[in-house]
């Protein structure tokens, strides 16, 4: 366990060697209760070296990708509210923040580490979720287990998949109703299993699915993106050098890296799992209990990833 303790201790500061960048959109300098839809077809913006994709379709006046918003309406439950977050602000009582529909990439100038990010439900998302509307229902009812999720996929400079981040907006899965919820705050998520990354992708998942697809209004805001520049390490052994998705799992641990043994410790540092990869492979994690473990590439003694087993 001393071990352990050691290698993340490492791995952390590895993290203090570099300046850290936060996007947190002020930069765009956007008046209060305005918002940028891309109607000027310039096809994405920047905030802080991170170029958010926007794709606006002249012909319909729509949207989607990202834009970003000052907007402070937290009441109008339908679609002619998209473009403020719930609650009405950014995070930190910030003014500016964005929003994300459908798809979209965010792209960074070079490799970086993601650390960090706040996310919240959209307001439309969050009463769409709550109340049901015209075209979703609402969450729980009739004890349904419902829920709105995306990925966000971390992809390298030669496009190859780093790792993933699932972040939950949505939860009505558990048999207690006490833990059910929809997401109605700025929360920080932890983003460091993405490490190498050049670029992200998104995609959304809901239990409300019609014949069109979902259902559920799939957009999500977010503000202050902290990243630090991977380029800037002073080893290789301070770089990810494996990826490893999905995470959280149920099953099936996937693991791309270089060819080596692997182990998989306890939230104890208890060595519960060991394993050789050559390149993609998948790992049967089925004995493993529900619960917070962490991934070591043996080679490198600084590389430990968290993990999460439902």
């Amino acid at each position: 366990m001393k071990k352990f303790y050691i290698l993340a201790s490492v791995l952390l500061a590895a993290h203090t060697l570099t300046a850290q960048i936060t996007v947190d959109f002020e930069d765009l300098n956007l008046p209060l209760d305005s918002y940028y839809n891309g109607d000027d077809l310039e096809g994405s913006f920047t905030s802080h070296g991170a170029t958010f994709s926007n794709n606006y379709n002249p012909d319909w006046g729509t949207w989607s990708d990202f834009s970003y918003s000052s907007m402070r309406d937290d009441t109008t439950p339908d679609y002619t509210n998209q473009f403020s977050a719930y609650p009405a602000k950014g995070a930190g009582e910030s003014n500016t923040y964005a929003v994300n529909t459908s798809t979209g990439t965010i792209t960074f100038p070079s490799e970086v580490n993601l650390i960090s990010v706040h996310i919240t439900n959209t307001t439309y998302a969050y009463f769409s979720m709550l109340q049901g509307d015209d075209f979703a229902k609402k969450f729980g009812e009739n004890g349904d287990k419902d829920f709105f999720y995306f990925y966000i996929f971390g992809h390298n400079a030669e496009n190859e998949k780093v790792d993933s981040v699932r972040i939950d907006l949505a939860d009505f899965t558990s048999d207690e109703a006490a833990d059910h919820y929809i997401l109605d705050s700025w929360t920080e998520f932890d983003l460091t299993p993405l490490q190498g990354v050049k670029y992200l992708t998104f995609e959304y998942f809901s239990s409300d699915v019609g014949e069109w697809g979902i259902n559920t209004p799939t957009y999500f805001a977010l503000d202050n993106l902290v990243y630090d520049d991977a380029s800037s390490h002073i080893s290789k052994e301070n770089k990810m050098e494996f990826a490893m998705f999905p995470n959280p799992t149920k099953e099936v641990l996937h693991i791309n890296g270089e060819a080596g043994e692997y182990q998989i410790l306890n939230a104890q540092g208890k060595v519960v799992k060991s394993f050789s990869t050559m390149g993609l492979t998948s790992i049967n994690i089925t004995e493993l209990n529900p619960g917070i473990y962490f991934v070591s590439n043996m080679n490198y003694p600084t590389q430990v990833k968290k993990l999460i087993i439902q």
